[in-house]
């Protein structure tokens, strides 16, 4: 799947920092552009949904994809993109999770806090944090109250009471 992804789009997505996008983008003036353009998004989502992101330990050009469709979130690429929040790298998941609540967020309530609740249920501090983050920012801890004081209750038992999502949601319920 990663090689039906154009060359100059690949080359966008793996070229990491600012520096090398520059570099990509003098290279191919209109790579910017084409990332935008309903076939390569199209490509991207077929590429996420496939076995390709599962095989690499570091998925790269999978976070890259997804950093990029984070921009036009849409239901319909969430299907592709659902599964991923089981992939065993936590910032694959991260990702994952943040384009799954931009689909929800800000007209589904109920969608915001079933995504909060599995990014805090989550086996890795960063996913646990940017929920927690979530939860804090948008102001979500009055609507998900029994919910955090059970997370808060079951914390230690879990081995998450020594992050900074404790912290916050700790906070949150006092």
């Amino acid at each position: 799947m990663a090689e039906e992804i154009p060359e100059d789009v690949r080359a966008y997505l793996l070229a990491g920092d600012g520096l090398g996008r520059v570099s990509v983008t003098e290279r191919y003036p209109n790579v910017e552009a084409r990332l935008r353009t309903p076939e390569v998004q199209a490509t991207l989502y077929r590429y996420l949904a496939g076995k390709e992101p599962w095989a690499e330990e570091v998925p790269t050009l999978a976070m890259a994809a997804l950093d990029t469709l984070l921009a036009t979130p849409t239901a319909e690429g969430a299907k592709s993109i659902r599964k991923l929040i089981a992939h065993p790298n936590p910032l694959l998941r991260l990702r994952a999770y943040r384009y799954l609540f931009a689909v929800v967020y800000p007209r589904d309530p109920d969608g915001m806090a079933r995504v909060v609740r599995d990014m805090l249920t989550d086996n890795d501090e960063p996913v646990r944090l940017d929920g927690a983050h979530f939860v804090r920012n948008l102001k979500m801890a009055g609507a998900m109250r029994a919910f955090l004081q059970d997370w808060i209750r079951r914390a230690p038992e879990r081995k998450w009471d020594h992050g900074e999502s404790y912290a916050i949601i700790l906070e949150l319920v006092k």
